[in-house]
């Protein structure tokens, strides 16, 4: 699935109901979650390494953390982020979706 569907952009403004909105998305990405990755492309260039290791962006979120010296707590996102390097995913590989954001 690389295209996109037509329809509204999502935003505060155009949900009215944001419990209905919030059970319909994750339905919608657990279902995601739910088709067969079988002969799924890899996590590469391409797809800016979505759904690959997060350590694959130390060195960006490291740098990211610098430029922000003066804006952020440096030392508790440098701790934040050694500790996620740290976690893997457990389980069978998943579709990944980001087609959505955060407001």
């Amino acid at each position: 699935m690389y295209q996109w569907l037509i329809g509204e952009t999502a935003s505060p403004e155009s949900i009215i109901n944001l419990n209905e909105f919030a059970v319909a998305l994750a339905g919608f990405l657990i279902s995601l979650q739910k088709i067969n990755t079988d002969g799924a492309p890899k996590a590469g260039i391409h797809n800016f390494y979505r759904g690959r290791d997060i350590s694959i962006y130390d060195a960006e979120t490291r740098q990211a953390i610098s430029i922000l010296n003066n804006k952020i707590d440096v030392k508790l996102a440098t701790e934040i982020w050694d500790k996620a390097l740290t976690s893997s995913r457990q389980g069978f590989p998943v579709w990944v979706n980001r087609g959505y954001q955060y407001w």
